[in-house]
């Protein structure tokens, strides 16, 4: 099947009206992280680079 621009127009206005606020964002994460780790450091800056929001929770001991 082929797409003309009058077809192509309609359509992507039809969009337009059916999700008026866009796309959304990805969700936020929250990671709680001990301050000198450097792999939860290296965790965050990957799911930023991904698109992700990532708060960032420091504690101190995280183990318990």
């Amino acid at each position: 099947m082929t797409m003309d621009r009058r077809t192509f127009t309609l359509l992507a206005a039809g969009a337009a009206l059916l999700f008026p606020g866009g796309v959304r964002a990805a969700p936020a994460m929250t990671v709680h992280k001990d301050p000198t780790c450097g792999c939860c450091e290296a965790w965050v800056d990957h799911v930023r680079a991904a698109g992700y929001e990532a708060r960032v929770v420091e504690v101190a001991a995280i183990t318990p």
